[in-house]
Protein backbone atom coordinates (compact mmCIF):
# COMPACT_ATOMS: atom_id res chain seq x y z
CA UNK A 1 0.00 0.00 0.00
CA UNK A 2 0.83 3.79 -0.25
CA UNK A 3 2.04 5.60 2.65
CA UNK A 4 -0.53 8.38 4.04
CA UNK A 5 0.36 11.95 4.94
CA UNK A 6 -2.02 14.04 7.39
CA UNK A 7 -3.60 17.38 5.20
CA UNK A 8 -1.16 20.48 5.52
CA UNK A 9 -4.14 22.54 6.97
CA UNK A 10 -4.85 21.75 10.25
CA UNK A 11 -6.84 23.05 12.95
CA UNK A 12 -6.69 22.77 17.07
CA UNK A 13 -10.07 22.11 18.79
CA UNK A 14 -11.50 21.65 22.49
CA UNK A 15 -14.13 19.36 21.53
CA UNK A 16 -13.26 17.49 17.99
CA UNK A 17 -16.65 16.01 18.10
CA UNK A 18 -18.69 19.42 18.33
CA UNK A 19 -16.50 20.18 15.63
CA UNK A 20 -17.23 17.26 13.37
CA UNK A 21 -20.98 18.43 13.99
CA UNK A 22 -20.09 21.11 12.76
CA UNK A 23 -18.30 20.37 9.92
CA UNK A 24 -21.12 17.95 8.45
CA UNK A 25 -24.13 21.15 9.42
CA UNK A 26 -21.93 23.03 7.22
CA UNK A 27 -22.38 20.53 4.67
CA UNK A 28 -18.91 19.01 5.15
CA UNK A 29 -17.60 15.41 4.83
CA UNK A 30 -15.62 13.76 8.10
CA UNK A 31 -13.34 11.52 6.05
CA UNK A 32 -12.00 9.50 9.27
CA UNK A 33 -13.49 8.68 12.41
CA UNK A 34 -11.25 10.13 15.36
CA UNK A 35 -8.41 8.47 16.24
CA UNK A 36 -5.80 8.67 18.33
CA UNK A 37 -2.50 10.83 17.75
CA UNK A 38 0.02 9.41 19.55
CA UNK A 39 0.36 10.90 23.06
CA UNK A 40 -0.91 14.38 22.00
CA UNK A 41 -4.87 13.59 21.60
CA UNK A 42 -7.17 12.80 19.12
CA UNK A 43 -7.48 13.72 15.00
CA UNK A 44 -9.97 13.71 12.46
CA UNK A 45 -9.85 14.85 8.57
CA UNK A 46 -12.23 16.26 7.44
CA UNK A 47 -13.50 17.62 4.05
CA UNK A 48 -15.18 21.07 3.29
CA UNK A 49 -18.01 21.13 0.46
CA UNK A 50 -15.73 22.75 -2.37
CA UNK A 51 -12.81 19.69 -1.52
CA UNK A 52 -10.34 21.19 0.78
CA UNK A 53 -8.97 18.24 2.84
CA UNK A 54 -8.20 19.73 6.37
CA UNK A 55 -7.54 18.20 9.80
CA UNK A 56 -8.88 18.88 13.54
CA UNK A 57 -7.17 17.96 16.37
CA UNK A 58 -7.95 18.01 19.85
CA UNK A 59 -4.97 17.64 22.34
CA UNK A 60 -5.00 16.55 25.62
CA UNK A 61 -3.02 19.18 27.27
CA UNK A 62 -2.33 22.98 26.13
CA UNK A 63 1.56 23.94 25.85
CA UNK A 64 2.20 26.55 28.21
Amino acid sequence: GGTWTLPRLRSATADINASIDKVKALGGTVMMDPFPAGEAGLITVAMDPQGAVFALIQLDSQPD
